[in-house]
């Protein structure tokens, strides 16, 4: 790796997670931790809110069409194009807001860089993908 790859590889480990420095209590010592960056966190937080919003839909869809009820079905009728908004805004909102294309391409390059996974990058002793 060159320095201009680890100078890069820094940096965006540096945006995506921030040291903390807490007291273990236990033994009462500082110790460091590594938690989500500000671009990470909003990353996770609309991630979550879209894949909530995407079961919604799957949810109304799959019990639309595996019921008999007339319920069911004009629930569906009348909620689909609704679900269906809130799933795209949701996603939108992850792209906008929650940097998903710039963590996305931030873990790429360190994956690509590093051979590691992104779930480990947060550490400085990659672990193999073990991902299926």
């Amino acid at each position: 790796m060159t320095n201009e790859e680890m100078e890069k590889v820094e940096k965006f480990r540096n945006m995506l997670f921030v040291k903390k420095a807490v007291e273990d209590p236990l033994t009462g010592k500082t110790k460091e931790e590594i938690e989500d960056g500000a671009i990470l966190a909003a990353y996770r937080q609309k991630q979550k809110a879209y894949l909530e919003a995407s079961q919604k839909y799957k949810d109304a869809e799959t019990v639309y069409k595996e019921s008999e009820s007339q319920e069911a079905i004009n629930k569906w009728r009348f909620m689909a194009d609704d679900l269906r908004l809130l799933e795209r805004t949701a996603y939108n909102d992850w792209v906008a807001i929650g940097y998903k294309n710039d963590v996305e391409t931030m873990a790429a390059y360190i994956r690509q860089v590093t051979g590691t996974d992104p779930v480990h990058i947060k550490t400085e002793d990659p672990l193999p993908d073990h991902s299926y």
